[in-house]
């Protein structure tokens, strides 16, 4: 190596077979750059964060809509039970029965038609008593649905305390909210969580990890304690505030018995 050229880099050498170390510069080491950290926002996963007590479903209104077109007799009908509800102008799918929405389902089984679907549009019309007309009269739909937000709610009960709403069966496996009164435990939440309250028309799927027996979620909700709820909204309090409210709007099945809790 002669002088006044620039030194050439480390390199190791064997001595007696052991390598010797190679000796760097800082220039040689890369630099360390850290690992961006993830924003909170709701697209994490939060199922794996036991201390966050509410799941919540970021998804807008135009991604949880979809399209369906149904064909069928006029003397046959569509065999797909709603409910509409004038003040709201909510017309929600009760119940879908053999026919046009289960071959559909078959079909077509990323895009469900099931209860508590909202319904959006029928050919075009969207007011609530001329959707269910055109239903009636069409032999071709062309319907538009809104899947409901689905949350989980940490709800306590104080002893000797009400729940704070009064219920109505929707069918043998879910619940719904008839009416939240003034007092109790459900009214304290939506004091406390105004953008995730339990309004009239949530339908209660789940409580406390029991699930398609009302007989035996009724036996969960009277307990005094920690209530976990797994509800579904079609009201602003998750992902679209700007969504008309659920607020006044059940159903009204024939022989239901309200129980108030």
């Amino acid at each position: 190596m002669q002088e006044g050229n620039e030194a050439e880099p480390p390199v190791a050498e064997l001595e007696e077979g052991r390598e010797l170390p190679v000796e760097y510069t800082f220039e040689d080491l890369k630099e360390n750059v850290p690992r961006p950290v993830p924003k909170m926002t709701d697209e994490i996963d939060r199922s794996q964060m036991p201390f966050l007590k509410r799941v919540f479903q970021p998804k807008t209104p135009a991604e949880r809509e979809f399209q369906a077109t149904l064909y069928t007799r006029l003397e046959a009908g569509y065999n797909i039970a709603v409910n509409c509800n004038g003040a709201t102008g909510l017309v929600v799918v009760v119940q879908v029965d053999k026919g046009p929405g289960t071959k559909w389902n078959t079909i077509y089984p990323e895009r469900q038609i099931e209860p508590n679907l909202r319904i959006l549009q029928v050919n075009g019309l969207s007011d609530c008593f001329e959707m269910v007309d055109e239903l009636r009269a069409s032999s071709e739909a062309v319907i538009r649905f809104r899947r409901p937000v689905k949350k989980r709610l940490l709800v306590i009960r104080e002893p000797r305390s009400k729940l704070g709403v009064t219920l109505l069966d929707f069918d043998a496996s879910s619940v719904w909210v008839d009416q939240v009164l003034d007092l109790g435990a459900v009214p304290e939440w939506n004091e406390q969580n105004p953008l995730e309250k339990v309004t009239t028309g949530t339908r209660i799927v789940e409580v406390n990890g029991i699930s398609g027996n009302v007989h035996r979620m009724y036996e969960q909700l009277r307990k005094e304690g920690v209530l976990e709820l797994v509800v579904e909204s079609h009201g602003p309090e998750t992902a679209n505030r700007k969504e008309p409210s659920a607020q006044g709007w059940f159903p009204r099945p024939t022989q239901a018995k309200k129980l108030g809790l």
